[in-house]
């Protein structure tokens, strides 16, 4: 019978095996990280009736710099909430609300309100689209 002989790893083997695991980790979390950028922005937004007539437009956005409503800009907190409160004449109306990221990519989100006696009914969104500039 021939003698145990145990299995050694040789020096250039464990550092190859060292160098590619500490690669394969450092490309992993940069793809993890990275990929909110690569995502883009985002947008949640919906409409309530206020108490003195009028429509409060509310919502949260990630990954935003600039945000607009039907053409006006809107500030946004640092925690990515926004609110703006506009007056609708009777009937229906669209709001539409533009954000737009520091890449020059934007996502649009269109709502649909309908005034009837200075009170309106919920609001709906009828799409939602993604452009890159």
């Amino acid at each position: 019978m021939t003698p145990y002989k145990p299995i050694s790893a040789r020096p250039p083997k464990v550092v190859l095996i060292l160098i590619s695991t500490t690669l394969a980790i450092i490309i992993g979390y940069s793809v993890y990280a990275a990929f909110p950028f690569l995502e883009g922005p985002s947008l949640k937004v919906k409409a309530v009736a206020s108490d003195n007539n009028s429509t409060l437009i509310q919502g949260v956005t990630k990954r935003v710099s600039y945000l607009d409503i039907n053409g006006k800009a809107i500030s946004i907190g640092e925690d990515g909430l926004f609110s703006a409160e506009r007056t609708y004449p009777t009937g229906y109306n669209g709001i539409t609300v533009t954000a737009r990221d520091r890449f020059g990519r934007s996502i649009t989100k269109e709502l649909s309100i309908l005034v009837t006696n200075n009170q309106h009914t919920e609001a709906t969104t009828t799409y939602a689209k993604k452009e890159n500039i």
